[in-house]
């Protein structure tokens, strides 16, 4: 995995929250824009904003947000935009496997996504 304070507090802020959210633009306390459009094109963070849901805070579905669309999100500071930790980024994170859903969530999945259960 890439070595990155800002990656590790999306990391931290994504898997600390009790619902998962992605880390709001304003909450991080000295934001570089350019070390996260990288990780933007390294596939490490998805930045989605207000633009493209109404509560960026939840990332409910795979939205298919390409990543030229992620770098304006990051870029305007003025939007509500939340950054979410990728499966890529997630793969070496400890896993609750005694809860199913959960573990879906601590690998980076959508809130919403479509399960059957047999």
């Amino acid at each position: 995995m890439k070595d990155s304070k800002l990656l590790d507090e999306v990391i931290r802020y994504y898997l600390d929250s009790s619902s998962f959210n992605g880390l709001p633009i304003y909450e991080i306390e000295n934001y570089d824009v350019n070390e996260m459009i990288e990780l933007i094109n390294d596939g490490f963070v998805e930045a989605i904003s207000e633009v493209d849901v109404l509560n960026p805070h939840i990332k409910g579905f795979d939205l298919g947000l390409s990543k030229e669309h992620q770098i304006v999100n990051a870029r305007n500071t003025d939007r509500h935009t939340c950054f979410y930790s990728t499966d890529r980024a997630l793969e070496e994170v400890q896993i609750d496997y005694q809860k199913p859903y959960t573990a879906l969530l601590q690998r980076g999945k959508e809130q919403f996504k479509v399960i059957f259960l047999i």
